[in-house]
């Protein structure tokens, strides 16, 4: 059974430095909202292929925000990049199979990705 809704937010100055920390802590609440070990290291994945797309390329601020809601995951990876990140290109990603819903787009201000998928 999946834990109550949740959020839970990360801001890092510069992604690269924080790498580590990123995909433990991406692990951690991956695995505490109930999913198998193979499909946290994929979402993982994702999330680190979206920064490096572009998100992270020249940010100095990034987020990523995981938010549980309505039987459903959020991941929404945003920073202050001047490079957009195509919903396309995040798709071509090989971890983009973990995900149900990518959408790419401007959001207050900052280029932002939301990656949406069912709750275990």
């Amino acid at each position: 059974m999946a834990p109550s809704d949740f959020q839970f937010t990360l801001r890092v100055a510069d992604e690269t430095r924080f790498d580590r920390m990123l995909t433990d802590v991406s692990a951690s609440i991956l695995r505490h909202v109930g999913y198998a070990a193979d499909t946290a290291d994929g979402l993982v994945r994702l999330v680190h292929g979206v920064l490096e797309q572009g998100l992270g390329g020249g940010a100095r601020q990034c987020e990523v925000r995981f938010r549980t809601g309505d039987g459903e995951l959020e991941i929404a990876i945003a920073s202050d990049a001047a490079r957009p990140v195509s919903d396309a290109a995040v798709r071509a990603l090989p971890s983009a199979a973990f995900v149900d819903r990518i959408v790419c787009a401007p959001e207050d201000g900052r280029q932002t990705c939301r990656l949406s998928r069912r709750l275990p």
